[in-house]
C-alpha cells in the first residue's frame, strides 16, 4: 500500500505541476522591439504572455512596451543611459549581457522553471543553470550556422559577389566557435521550421533535442483586403527581405524573366540591396516588369495588393514574411530552405533551393491557370489564424513544459494537436499544417527501420518533390537507394546533389537503354539497387516511383497499420491526381496497393520471394501473398498527391498493352480477361484500353513470354477469378 500510495501522490504532484504556469527567465541579448529578430522575440514574449506564462525578461534594452505582468530588467541600460553596442561592439555587448545574467541564475534559482536564451549571449548563462539543475532552451532562429556560412560562401563565389567584412552572412571562426558551443551546451534547441531542424539532424543532433515551434505574423496589421479582389490581366509578384544572396533573389528574377509572366506583369521588389549584388543584378533589375521598392512601410498593403509573395531563399529560418502574405491572401511560391510552414500543391508551390526551371514553370503555372492561384490564395488565408504570434505563443509554451519534463526524467507531458488559448482572449487554434511536422512518432513506429528501393527515369520535374516529401518524414528511411534508368534529363545531377547531402541516400546510375521499359524495365532498375542495399537490419522495404508527394506522416500512420494487425503484408497509400485544374481519386480496389507506392512487411517480402523480375510484379505479389495468408491493403485517408497519373508516361495505349501483357504473366484466365476488356470499353477513350489489353494478353500467348513459373499460384489466381465471374466472391474479399 505504502508504495501504491507513494505513487499516487507522486501523479498528483504532476498533475498540479502541469496546471501551474511556466515560469521562464526569457534572456535576448539585443534590444528588444528594435527590427528583425528584436521584434521576434519581442512578439515571442508577447506570445507567452497570452498563453498565460510568467515571463521574466532580461535584455539589453527595451525599445518597446510588453504587456502587464511581463517583468522587464536591462543589463545594457539603466533609465535613459544606455552602452553603445556600436562603441564596445556586437558581440563584446552580447558577452556582457551573458555574464550579467549568469551571475542573476543562483538568486533565481527555485523561482524559474526554464531559461530560454539567445545565440552569441546565452554560453555562460547555459553553463548557470545546469549547475542549479534549470534545463536551458536556446533560440535558433537560423539554419545551422557552419550550414548557412557554407551554403552562402558557395553560392558568393558562384555568382561572383564578395560580402563585405563585418556581414552577418561571411564566415566568421569566432562566432561559428561560439554557437557551436552553445549548440552542444544547451539542453534543447528552438526550430522554427523543419529546414532548421534538418540542418541540425544532417549533423548528428539528435531527435529529442530538437524542439520544432513557430514564428508568427500580427493579424492586426497583416490581414486581407476587405475588398473584393478586381481580376487583372498580369500578374503581381512580391518579393520583401534584405536583399543579399541568402535569400536568392537573382534565381527569383532569373525565373521571372524566363516565364510569359513578365511580359505583362510586375515584379515588386521590397528591401534593401547589398551594392555588390545590385551591382551584379543591375540588368536584369532594369527590366520592364521589375520595379525595385526599396525599404517601405506599407508592407501590409502592398501584400493586399500582391497576387504572389516568392521567398526563394537558399538558407533561412523560418520567413516570418510568408506568414504575413498568408494572412494577407497572398499565394505562396517558395524555396525548400525558407522555413514556410507549406505542403506541396495544396497551399503552396515549393521548389528545390537554386532550381530556376521549376521556379520559372510555377511562375507561369499561376500566370495560365488563375483557378489554381485563388485556390493557393484560399487556402493561404484558412490557415493563417494558426499561423499568428498567439498561436505560436501557445506552441512555445508546451514545448518549455515538455522540455521541463524531459530534464525532470518523467514522460513528457502530452502535447494537444490543438490547444484552446482563451487565455489569451482568442479562438486560435495550434496549427494543424503544422501538426504533422511538429509530431513525434511514437516509440515503437520511432524504433521501425525501412528501406526504399526507387527506380526512376526522366523525372527532373518531380524528382526534387519527392525526395524532400519523404527525408521530411516524421521516420525517415534507414537507406534509400534511387535508381536513375537512364534519364536523359537532368535527374541523375540533381540525385547526385540530393546524395552529397544526405548519407542515407544513394543515387545508382544506370545506361540508357533508349525507351522507358515498364514492368521488366522497372524490375530491372529496382534489382540494380536492391543489390546495393548496404544494411540488413531493416523491417519493411519498399519501392516507391519519383513522381509523388507525401505527407509527412505517410509511414509512421503505414507502420501503425502494420502494429495493429500482425497479418498485413503489404500495404501504401491512395493515389491522387491533378485533372484539369482539380485535385481527383486515382480510383482503385481497396485490397489492391499500387505498383509507385508498395510497402512490404519483411516477413511477406521473404515468403513471396520478393518480385517476379517481368510485367505483372505488382499483380504476382499480391496475389502470392494472398495465397500465402497475408493481406493486402490500400488505406483511403493516406493520400499520396501522383503528379503525372498512372500510364501518363506511356500514354493509353502502351499502359494498356502492358496491363494485358501483365495479365497473361500472372495467369490471368482467358474468360476473366474477356470480361474485363468488355467492362473497359467504356472507358475513356473509348475502346482504346479494351482493345490494347486484349492485344497485350494475345501477345504472350504467341510470344516466349513466361507466366509466373508458380503453377500452384496461377491455379489460385483463377479458381478466386472464377469465383468472382461467378458473383461467389466479391472484389475486396480476401
Amino acid at each position: 500500500m505504502g508504495a501504491k500510495h507513494a505513487v499516487v501522490l507522486r501523479e498528483i504532484e504532476q498533475v498540479k505541476e502541469d496546471n501551474q504556469p511556466v515560469h521562464v527567465l526569457y534572456s535576448f541579448p539585443n534590444k528588444l522591439g528594435a527590427q528583425r529578430i528584436c521584434y521576434t522575440a519581442w512578439q515571442q514574449v508577447r506570445g507567452l504572455a497570452a498563453a498565460g506564462a510568467q515571463v521574466l525578461v532580461y535584455t539589453g534594452g527595451l525599445l518597446r512596451p510588453v504587456p502587464a505582468g511581463v517583468e522587464v530588467r536591462t543589463t545594457l541600460a539603466r533609465g535613459k543611459l544606455r552602452i553603445p553596442y556600436k562603441l564596445i561592439g556586437n558581440q563584446r555587448a552580447m558577452a556582457l549581457h551573458d555574464a550579467i545574467v549568469a551571475r542573476q541564475i543562483e538568486r533565481l534559482a527555485g523561482k524559474i522553471d526554464i531559461v530560454h536564451v539567445w545565440p552569441q549571449g546565452a554560453l555562460r548563462t547555459i553553463k548557470a543553470a545546469r549547475r542549479f539543475g534549470i534545463p536551458t532552451v536556446l533560440e535558433r532562429c537560423n539554419a545551422h550556422t557552419r550550414y548557412a556560412y557554407e551554403v552562402v560562401r558557395d553560392e558568393c563565389q558562384r555568382l561572383g559577389v564578395a560580402l563585405p567584412p563585418g556581414h552577418e552572412s561571411a564566415f566568421n571562426e569566432k562566432v561559428l566557435e561560439r554557437e557551436e558551443e552553445e549548440f552542444r551546451q544547451t539542453d534543447r534547441l528552438l526550430c522554427p521550421s523543419d529546414f532548421v531542424v534538418r540542418t541540425f539532424a544532417d549533423r548528428g543532433f539528435e531527435a529529442q533535442r530538437l524542439a520544432r515551434h513557430l514564428y508568427g505574423f500580427d493579424e492586426a496589421a497583416y490581414h486581407p483586403s476587405g475588398e473584393r479582389r478586381i481580376a487583372k490581366p498580369g500578374l503581381t509578384m512580391l518579393f520583401v527581405g534584405v536583399c543579399a544572396v541568402r535569400k536568392g533573389l537573382h534565381f527569383a528574377l532569373e525565373a521571372w524573366l524566363r516565364s510569359p509572366a513578365s511580359k505583362d506583369g510586375t515584379f515588386l521588389i521590397v528591401g534593401e540591396f547589398l551594392p555588390a549584388y545590385r551591382e551584379k543584378l543591375r540588368e536584369m533589375l532594369a527590366h520592364p516588369s521589375v520595379r525595385v521598392l526599396g525599404h517601405r512601410k506599407d508592407v501590409p498593403e502592398l501584400m493586399r495588393q500582391t497576387d504572389i509573395l516568392v521567398q526563394p531563399s537558399i538558407e533561412e529560418d523560418s520567413a516570418l514574411v510568408t506568414a504575413e502574405a498568408r494572412g494577407s491572401g497572398c499565394a505562396l511560391l517558395c524555396s525548400d530552405a525558407a522555413g514556410a510552414v507549406c505542403t506541396r500543391m495544396q497551399n503552396a508551390l515549393v521548389h528545390r533551393a537554386g532550381d530556376v526551371a521549376t521556379l520559372g514553370r510555377h511562375i507561369s503555372m499561376l500566370h495560365e491557370d488563375r483557378g489554381l492561384l485563388e485556390r493557393l490564395r484560399g487556402a493561404s488565408l484558412e490557415m493563417a489564424p494558426n499561423l499568428t504570434w498567439t498561436a505560436a505563443g501557445v506552441r512555445l509554451n508546451e514545448v518549455y513544459r515538455e522540455t521541463i519534463a524531459m530534464y525532470r526524467g518523467r514522460p513528457s507531458v502530452q502535447i494537444r494537436s490543438e490547444v484552446s488559448v482563451d487565455t489569451a482572449r482568442s479562438k486560435t487554434r495550434s496549427a494543424p499544417a503544422i501538426a504533422a511536422s511538429a509530431s513525434v512518432a511514437t516509440p515503437r513506429t520511432a524504433a521501425t527501420k525501412y528501406v526504399l528501393i526507387s527506380p526512376v527515369r526522366d523525372e527532373e520535374l518531380f524528382i526534387a518533390d519527392t525526395i524532400d516529401s519523404i527525408l521530411g518524414q516524421t521516420i525517415p528511411p534507414a537507406q534509400w537507394i534511387i535508381v536513375n534508368d537512364g534519364s536523359r534529363d537532368r535527374t541523375g545531377s540533381i540525385l547526385d546533389e540530393y546524395a552529397r547531402r544526405y548519407p542515407s541516400l544513394l543515387a545508382v546510375h544506370r545506361e540508357d537503354r533508349g525507351r522507358r521499359v515498364a514492368g521488366s524495365g522497372v524490375m530491372e532498375a529496382f534489382y540494380s539497387g536492391y543489390e546495393r542495399l548496404q544494411r540488413d537490419d531493416w523491417d519493411f522495404i519498399g519501392k516507391f516511383d519519383g513522381d509523388m508527394v507525401l505527407p509527412p506522416t505517410y509511414f509512421e500512420s503505414c507502420f501503425e497499420r502494420f502494429a495493429q494487425n500482425s497479418n498485413l503484408g503489404i500495404c501504401g497509400g491512395v493515389m491522387y491526381c491533378e485533372d484539369g485544374g482539380q485535385i481527383k481519386i486515382d480510383e482503385q480496389p481497396e485490397n489492391h496497393v499500387r505498383g509507385a507506392v508498395k510497402l512490404y512487411r519483411r516477413a511477406c517480402w521473404t515468403d513471396i520471394g520478393g518480385l517476379i523480375r517481368s510485367t505483372g510484379w505488382d499483380t504476382v505479389d499480391e496475389i502470392h501473398a494472398n495465397m500465402l495468408g497475408w493481406r493486402t491493403r490500400s488505406f483511403p485517408d493516406l493520400k499520396v498527391l501522383h503528379r503525372r497519373p498512372t500510364g501518363a508516361a506511356a500514354g493509353a495505349w502502351r499502359d494498356s498493352l502492358k496491363n494485358g501483357r501483365a495479365d497473361y504473366v500472372s495467369g490471368y484466365h482467358p474468360l476473366f480477361l474477356v470480361a474485363k476488356c468488355i467492362r473497359r470499353i467504356f472507358q475513356k477513350p473509348y475502346l482504346v484500353k479494351s482493345v490494347a489489353h486484349a492485344c497485350g494478353y494475345l501477345s504472350g500467348c504467341f510470344s516466349p513470354s513466361q507466366r509466373s513459373g508458380n503453377a500452384e499460384l496461377v491455379r489460385y489466381i483463377r479458381r478466386r477469378q472464377m469465383r468472382r465471374l461467378f458473383l461467389l466472391e466479391s472484389k475486396g474479399n480476401k
